[in-house]
């Protein structure tokens, strides 16, 4: 069975994207910890929960950009980033759909983006994260990539 080199190539850039996307919010939103739980304390289903999101999200996000740079832990990492990227898609399409004033938590340049922006930037990462998980599950995708060639099963 020839192997693609199409699925892995595509596999590594998604989470390449994804692992930048990550851990560059998840720093803003460290280095501006005081002006993200402002944000989320303002939004209307968070507010009660703000002091656990403001820790926990860009905790989450920097342990999931962990396990996408890993080989071994790519799948579990691209498991968790669809999980998040879904709750966020479904947040601001809620906040869009239900809520005049939409306090903005996010961090660096996506906090420049519209609220309608942000929802077509997450949808598009939800697609490739999705087809990267597809791939990564392919029976001909290569599970043994990136191993010395004394561990492949050949």
């Amino acid at each position: 069975m020839r192997r693609s080199i199409f699925y892995p190539a595509f596999v590594k850039v998604s989470a390449a994207l994804l692992i930048f996307v990550f851990f560059y919010t998840a720093l803003s939103k460290f280095n501006n910890l005081a002006l993200f739980n402002f944000a989320i304390s303002k939004s209307p289903l968070l507010k009660n929960i703000s002091g656990f999101v403001v820790w926990t999200l860009p905790t989450v996000e920097v342990l999931v950009s962990l396990l996408l740079v890993f080989p071994g832990s790519r799948e579990t990492g691209l498991q968790l980033s669809f999980g998040l990227l879904s709750v966020f898609t479904i947040y601001i399409s809620y906040m869009l759909l239900f809520f005049n004033t939409l306090p903005c938590s996010c961090g660096g340049v996506i906090r420049q983006m519209s609220w309608s922006q942000h929802l077509l930037f997450n949808t598009f990462l939800l697609l490739v994260t999705l087809l990267s998980i597809l791939f990564i599950n392919k029976p001909n995708y290569p599970k043994t990539q990136g191993m010395p060639k004394t561990c492949r099963k050949e």
